[in-house]
Parts: structure tokens; C-alpha cells; sequence
């Protein structure tokens, strides 16, 4: 008949825990008979609970928290014991309080020309430490060359000093800390200035009241405005004064033509 008494094969390891998560401590015993476990924390036994379950079998004891709270930190302990003698082990169990990473205000999707300057910008709450890491199409960035990444208190921010058409893509930004991951993302549009592959003579006759016709053509349809000037001076539609834009072709008409002035200086703007 053994008489042995318990001894401790594995025990409790301290545990440091989220406010809510789940906290179990586990231990394991050499061979011994008639063992009885017991658990306490900071002196005082424990009970089972709806929140506290406790397993015990022939040479194991476990101890689950389903959902602890900061009051529940401490030091706990499990004692075996049996007609033998005993064996305590004890650990430390740390419950914080952490909140995951949210996006309180995320980056809206830009088009912008070659050569201007792109800025990202969001606001990150959660608990520190936190990790901002940022990608463009699945591809981490770091601060060099071209960009720029800085953070001030919640605020973060990636500069492209430089636009050019290789910057272009999806950008994402991932919040990280210990308790949780969050993650958002925006388009980066970046396009040529628009610029006219035909353009009108720049000496036109017309006689008085014949139409006279002007058309240009830009290099590609870019998402541009169209504005049509007249001795420096914006012209509007009207109905003598007709303006039109169809794949990427630009036309004003004037249909009646009149002398009011020996001279006109026409031109016309594209802007995004």
C-alpha cells in the first residue's frame, strides 16, 4: 500500500488577463493515494460559483474564472493533501483592463494629380501600447524616400510628398495591440494632369451671323471640368454660346456670330 504524500508535478503559472477574458489555472501531481484539492485566494478558500468553476480528479485540480474583473487579481493557491502529508503551489493572477483598437475617423479616397501631395489621416482609440502598420496593396510601408508616417497622441498620419502614377492603389492601416486588431483602408487615385492632344487654330473668321465652330481634344477623359474664356473672361452657356464635351472632344459654337469687337481671344481650361 503506497504512502506516499502529494507532491506537485506541474504547478499553477502566473497569469496576466484582460477584464472579461477567461482565466484557468491548472496543476498535476506525482502518483499518491486519497488526494484531496483545495483552492484559495490570498488566504481564503474558494467555492464554486457561477463564475468560478473548480475540477479536481485522481491527480489534477483546475481552476476556471469564466469572466473575472480587476477585484478578482491576487495571489491564489492549491493545496494537496492527503493522510500522508501535503504540497501547496501558488501563482499570481493580474487582471488589466484593455480596450481593442477603433477607428474613430478613417481616410476618405483621393484623386489627385502626378506630382502633388497625398495625406492619409485617421484616429485610433484604444488602450497602448498600439501599432500602426501601413500597407499599399499588401505591402508594408516604412518612412523613407517619398513617404512620411507620423503619429501625435491618437491621431496618425502617411504622407506621399511626390505623387507619381506608381503610387497608386489601396492603403491600409492596421491598429494593433495586445487585446485586439482593427483595420481599415482607402483608394488612392493618381492621374496626369489633363492636357489637349489637338487643339483649335488660333486665328478663326467667321462671317457675322454663321455659326463658328472651336474644337480641341484632351488626352484622356480624367474625370475634368471644362471652361471656356473669352478675353480673359469666363464664358456661360447661353443660347447663342453652345458647349459640349464627348469622348474626351471639347466644342463651343457661337451661332450667330456678331462684330461687337474687331478681335476675340478665346482659350479653354481643363481643371479637375
Amino acid at each position: 500500500m503506497s504512502t506516499l504524500p502529494p507532491v506537485f508535478r506541474y504547478k499553477i503559472q502566473p497569469l496576466e488577463i484582460n477584464v472579461g477574458s477567461g482565466a484557468k489555472f491548472e496543476c498535476e501531481i506525482e502518483d499518491a493515494p486519497n488526494v484531496n484539492f483545495k483552492w484559495f485566494k490570498s488566504g481564503t478558500s474558494i467555492k464554486e460559483s457561477s463564475n468560478c468553476c473548480i475540477l479536481s480528479r485522481q491527480l489534477t485540480s483546475s481552476l476556471e474564472l469564466l469572466s473575472p474583473t480587476k477585484a478578482d487579481s491576487g495571489e491564489y493557491n492549491c493545496k494537496a493533501t492527503n493522510q500522508h502529508g501535503s504540497d501547496t503551489c501558488a501563482a499570481k493572477l493580474t487582471v488589466i483592463e484593455m480596450y481593442p483598437p477603433v477607428f474613430s475617423t478613417m481616410p476618405d479616397p483621393m484623386t489627385l494629380y502626378v506630382g502633388k501631395q497625398a495625406s492619409f489621416q485617421c484616429v485610433v482609440t484604444g488602450s497602448s501600447p498600439m501599432t500602426i502598420v501601413w500597407h499599399k496593396d499588401n505591402i508594408a510601408v516604412s518612412s523613407w524616400g517619398n513617404y512620411q508616417i507620423a503619429s501625435e497622441k491618437t491621431k496618425y498620419s502617411l504622407q506621399i510628398k511626390n505623387l507619381q502614377l506608381i503610387d497608386q492603389g489601396t492603403y491600409i492601416y492596421k491598429a494593433l495591440n495586445s487585446v485586439g486588431t482593427a483595420t481599415c483602408s482607402s483608394e488612392l487615385r493618381v492621374i496626369n494632369k489633363p492636357s489637349f492632344v489637338k487643339t483649335f487654330e488660333t486665328s478663326v473668321s467667321s462671317a457675322i451671323g454663321n455659326t463658328l465652330r472651336l474644337e480641341g481634344q484632351e488626352d484622356e477623359d480624367t474625370g475634368v471640368s471644362i471652361t471656356w474664356i473669352k478675353d480673359g473672361k469666363k464664358l456661360h452657356r447661353t443660347m447663342d454660346c453652345i458647349q459640349s464635351s464627348e469622348e474626351n472632344v471639347v466644342v463651343l459654337e457661337i451661332t450667330k456670330a456678331k462684330l461687337k469687337e474687331p478681335q476675340m481671344i478665346m482659350g479653354v481650361q481643363l481643371v479637375l
